[in-house]
């Protein structure tokens, strides 16, 4: 055997004993649960953005029911929480690439 070849071996090697370490049960867990609050925060993402289309239908549906007040005030809450899950999109990615 040769140097290359001995030293190609050793690379084989330490890529199986990389891959065998990253696919344990705890690991393949956390990676899980990482994908499911990334999941969670992109579909509220999406939901946030069609949400005041549908509160402004709702408003000119039933004027008796919400008022112009209520749709502000909806829209203000609205904003801080699209606001949250963006910052919990931005966690879970970061404790992702970790």
């Amino acid at each position: 055997m040769n140097f290359v070849e001995n030293k190609t071996i050793i690379k084989l090697e330490m890529i199986m004993h990389k891959a065998r370490k990253e696919f344990t049960v705890s690991n393949l867990y956390s990676k899980i649960k990482i994908m499911k609050k990334k999941t969670i925060a992109i579909i509220q993402c999406i939901l946030y953005l069609i949400a005041p289309y549908i509160a402004l239908q709702l408003c000119r549906m039933n004027r008796s029911i919400i008022t112009d007040n209520l749709f502000f005030i909806f829209l203000i809450l609205l904003t801080i929480s699209f606001w949250f899950s963006i910052f919990k999109l931005e966690k879970a990615l970061d404790s992702d690439s970790q």
